[in-house]
């Protein structure tokens, strides 16, 4: 009955009964709920339920179970939740005698072939490892080599006791993954071996290494897209990483990972966790290798701080910043000049934001540090770009130029065209000349922002991508081009969202709300306005977003009470322009 392959010898009409959808998985839990709780009604928002929901994979036999046992008991959603993750299936009982429980069922299946073939066993283990599930092809090639030669046998066996899902398709692309009912079940009770646990873990840690690589390096991009399609697996497993005992290239991981997310969709969770793990391994006496140890301390620093600027944390930045810098300089070893200053820029560019020190100092430092070995020209181009743009934020733009010219020319002799810090570069020569306030300057700066957004295209830096559009964008408004300036604003708050920050997403929408007004526009532009302002709402205490939220409300209440009919270029000319158009 509960088989996903029917027996032979009949015709059958073959229904598959998949998970509940949301909605309906809601009914029944409530139903359910009041009708063990004796009438009493379920007290709890859509998102608790939800929660409870989506733990138990929207299973019809675990929303009834679980909505029994939480009703006999008058038990809330989050206690319900509470309880599963630590008594698992064993909860869910089937509450009366000749009922068979959800481990009943469970074990019913593991008895159907599974408990007798050591490959299916194992391959469900590893697989109940990965709630996500994983494709065919990196089933074979990562998570569970060892069993290679019967993977399919195994699969097949799993599937036929329906301990296992596949999507259509080739068994190499498509994805196999276990229910998490059946995910819990595993979960308790040591079903899972230490040394399934510890051959999983080793193979997160090597495929999270084996992609490693920075924004420019012609990899990169493909490196990405490998990482995300095992993200929520590979996060998943880092967070098991205990503290006082990580097995080998656990810290790497961790930070290599961190700084991933850092590029894509920033997680201080992860990156804290880094920083946890490394300051435990180096205060670990029986550590020999106290140079690693200590630039482990110093790199998770420095991911944690980069994750925090992101997300538009920069007091909090600063100080991992400055503590990655110091680190550097520290290390038992002797420093490390490269790291140092790649700290220093990052340390430099965190300041602007917050807007308050004298940078010259720490600029002259960090560009000396990278350019310390003149034979290294990478470096010593990293360093010309971050004087670069420090002279930009100073506005000394003939000198900015200087720089940012000499570090292009350098990176586009280089071995892998360094994208990413060709488009950086790209960018603020553009945005040199967005600080004239004219036509002729923003037609200049155009082309060159266009050129920085296809370099960062081509070297997949989601921060850069959205830069660069945001940039374009700004031109094209500057230029009355209103309707292609729309289509680039998309592409920035695309790349901005993905992000989380909220700066980058404000920016925008405002940049948005003033095109549309541009185009007389009113009700788009009254609702990106709108949106922009919740947005700087959020980092009102910082000075770009105070600043912010006094623009978008000022310019809503210069539109309250207009019509569309009223709006006009005389009302358009008056609105407070975005910061970041000159």
């Amino acid at each position: 009955m509960t088989s996903g392959v029917t027996p032979e010898g009949i015709e059958w009409e073959h229904v598959p009964l998949p998970a509940l959808e949301p909605a309906a998985a809601r009914d029944v839990f409530k139903n359910t709920y009041r009708d063990a709780a004796g009438g009493l009604e379920l007290a709890a928002t859509e998102t608790q339920l939800d929660n409870v929901l989506e733990s138990i994979g929207h299973m019809p036999l675990a929303i009834t179970l679980m909505a029994t046992c939480g009703g006999h008991l008058g038990a809330s959603p989050d206690d319900l939740l509470i309880d599963w993750g630590k008594a698992g299936t064993e909860m869910l009982s089937g509450g009366g005698k000749g009922r068979l429980s959800m481990d009943d069922t469970i074990g019913l299946s593991m008895e159907r072939g599974v408990n007798s073939d050591p490959n299916a066993h194992r391959l469900l283990a590893v697989l109940s490892m990965l709630p996500a599930g994983t494709t065919g092809e990196n089933l074979l090639k990562w998570w569970a080599p060892t069993i290679h030669t019967s993977t399919h046998a195994a699969v097949e066996t799993l599937r036929t006791a329906a301990l296992i899902e596949q999507d259509h398709g080739p068994f190499l692309a498509s994805r196999i993954f276990v229910r998490p009912t059946i995910q819990s079940y595993m979960a308790h009770q040591d079903r899972i071996s230490g040394p399934v646990r510890d051959q999983v873990h080793d193979a997160c840690y090597e495929f999270i290494m084996r992609h490693r690589s920075i924004p420019d390096d012609n990899r990169f991009k493909s490196n990405l897209d490998a990482l995300a399609s095992e993200e929520t697996n590979i996060q998943g497993l880092l967070m098991e990483i205990p503290v006082d005992a990580p097995r080998p290239n656990a810290v790497d991981a961790l930070i290599a990972f961190s700084v991933y997310q850092s590029w894509t969709k920033p997680s201080v969770v992860v990156a804290s966790h880094a920083l946890e793990v490394a300051r435990a391994v180096y205060r670990n006496q029986h550590v020999t290798d106290r140079d690693t140890a200590a630039r482990c301390v110093a790199a998770a620093h420095q991911s944690l701080g980069r994750s925090l600027f992101i997300l538009d944390r920069y007091d909090e930045a600063r100080t991992h910043f400055e503590e990655a810098a110091a680190r550097y300089r520290g290390l038992p070893g002797g420093p490390d000049p490269h790291r140092v200053g790649e700290a220093s820029m990052q340390l430099v560019r965190t300041w602007t934001y917050i807007g308050t020190a004298d940078l010259h100092s720490l600029v002259t430092e960090a560009y000396a540090n990278l350019a310390s070995d003149p034979s290294d020209r990478y470096h010593v181009a990293r360093g010309l770009l971050g004087s670069g743009y420090f002279l930009w934020w100073s506005k000394n733009l003939d000198e900015a130029l200087q720089k940012l010219s000499a570090a292009k020319e350098i990176f586009e002799t280089l071995e892998n065209d360094c994208p990413a810090s060709t488009a950086e570069c790209l960018y603020y020569m553009a945005r040199t000349h967005t600080f004239h306030a004219d036509a002729h300057a923003t037609a200049t700066a155009l082309p060159i922002a266009q050129a920085a957004l296809a370099k960062a295209e081509q070297s997949g830096e989601t921060g850069l991508i959205g830069h660069a559009a945001g940039l374009v964008a700004r031109c094209l408004v500057v230029l009355g081009s209103y309707e292609e300036a729309e289509k680039a604003t998309a592409r920035s708050l695309e790349a901005s969202q993905a992000l989380g920050s909220p700066l980058r997403i404000a920016r925008g929408l405002e940049l948005l709300a003033y095109s549309c007004a541009g185009r007389l526009d009113l009700p788009g532009s009254r609702v990106a306005y709108q949106g922009a302002r919740g947005q700087f709402t959020k980092i009102r205490e910082t000075l770009l977003g105070g600043e912010g939220v006094e623009r978008c409300s000022s310019n809503l209440a210069l539109m309250e009470g207009l019509t569309v009919m009223e709006l006009d270029q005389s009302v358009f000319s008056r609105l407070e322009k975005p910061s970041a158009i000159y």
